[in-house]
């Protein structure tokens, strides 16, 4: 059976997440709790250090999931794992917003072709959305 190379991106894709959502949600688990506050995520393609933060985002404290550091294997990048882990992680959380730090050049661009805010107190930039912003209008910074 000959597969093609999109099939191929999607099964990684799945098999990232597949490793990943269960640390996500035991980091979420022990967050709530108290016990722990930021934590490595792991598969074999990425690599990702959460935080749970208290962020002042327009003109309100508010609980965010950061998205501190993200590492994409050598020759997996450009292949949407990034754009999966993200959106995943943000729909399996129940705090205020979702805070991706200090944003590279290809992040800064998706985030804005997203309709991520950027948070105008940070350099590099850096990007939030609130958890009611997917599927609905949000204000834009």
């Amino acid at each position: 059976m000959v597969y093609s190379k999109e099939a191929s991106v999607y099964r990684q894709r799945d098999k990232m997440l597949a490793v990943m959502v269960p640390q996500v949600e035991d980091f979420l688990r022990e967050a709530e709790s108290h016990r722990i506050y930021r934590q490595w995520v792991y598969a074999d393609t990425m690599r990702v250090y959460l935080r749970k933060s208290q962020r002042l985002l327009e003109g309100e404290y508010r609980r965010c999931l950061d998205i501190a550091t993200v590492e994409v294997a050598e020759g997996h990048t450009r292949l949407g794992l990034f754009t999966a882990f993200t959106l995943k992680a943000h729909e399996l959380h129940s705090w205020d917003a979702t805070y991706l730090e200090h944003a590279n050049p290809v992040i800064e661009r998706w985030c804005m072709r997203r309709g991520w805010i950027n948070n105008p107190e940070t350099f590099p930039p850096s990007f939030y959305l609130f958890k009611n912003a997917l599927g609905g209008s949000q204000r834009r910074g």
